[in-house]
């Protein structure tokens, strides 16, 4: 299967402001998909906050050492999410996993 990178590329290119968000009680691969792809935006000039419907398990916190990951409703409210102009949600295609970081989208 070929990937169509150009389309992914010309969505960042298209917007400044960015969530960045996985599934509901993350994992290391959830926490390391969403400070990689926060880390890819900002290294192309871009604002990029990472929210997650779950706080990081204490014993993965090592993975976010600059407590990059906020638990919506904890670290950040949902009135902060509206400054954003975009959403990448990475390690899931579940409505159901996003709880509600996903009810806030579908608003």
């Amino acid at each position: 299967m070929t990937i169509d990178w150009a389309k992914l590329s010309q969505f960042i290119a298209r917007h400044d402001r960015f969530l960045v968000s996985s599934h509901v009680r993350p994992d290391a691969d959830a926490i390391g998909s969403c400070l990689g792809m926060a880390y890819l935006l900002e290294s192309l000039g871009k604002q990029a906050t990472i929210v997650s419907p779950s706080a990081v398990p204490p014993s993965l916190a090592f993975l976010d050492p600059e407590r990059k990951v906020k638990h919506l409703g904890q670290d950040i409210h949902v009135s902060e999410l509206a400054a954003a102009q975009a959403h990448v949600i990475v390690d899931t295609s579940a409505w159901a996993q996003l709880a509600d970081v996903g009810k806030w989208l579908k608003t």
